[in-house]
């Protein structure tokens, strides 16, 4: 499935920053149920979007990519260490999303040099991932067309 990680204007100026814009039979067929039908996912209706834009929480897409190429770290999660520009390392926890990381105050997208898939387990053995070392809220936005 191709994720489509979004910025979206709805039909009442609101701007949703952290959507996933992604083609409906596709969506069905890696996930199984609809996102309406399935308590744990937030969605929202293609029919209510008038704009889609870059958003600036998206972690960039060569990062994202080389965090899909790597796959699951276990059973529907993917583990890996962001690496800021000023050194910093971050560890992060998610489900099988990963272009919408819990960002810490102070700390942004455009911050990122690179990540490492599969790295930082050893700050979760302890202890169970911050909200910040997870993925931040998003909606799913699913559209018909050609798979």
């Amino acid at each position: 499935m191709d994720y489509r990680p979004c910025l979206v204007v709805m039909d009442d100026s609101s701007i949703l920053t952290r959507v996933y814009v992604v083609e409906a039979n596709s969506y069905k067929i890696v996930w199984g149920v609809w996102p309406w039908d399935d308590r744990a996912k937030s969605w929202v209706s293609i029919e209510r979007v008038r704009q889609i834009r870059n958003s600036p929480q998206r972690i960039a897409p060569e990062f994202a990519n080389t965090l899909y190429k790597a796959g699951e770290s276990g059973m529907g999660y993917v583990l890996f260490t962001v690496v800021l520009k000023d050194g910093r390392r971050l560890p992060f926890v998610t489900g099988n999303a990963v272009d919408f990381p819990a960002w810490p105050e102070g700390v942004s997208a455009d911050m990122v040099a690179d990540v490492i898939p599969h790295e930082g387990r050893e700050y979760f053995h302890h202890r169970p991932p911050n909200p910040t070392e997870q993925s931040a809220a998003y909606f799913w936005c699913l559209y018909r067309g050609k798979t």
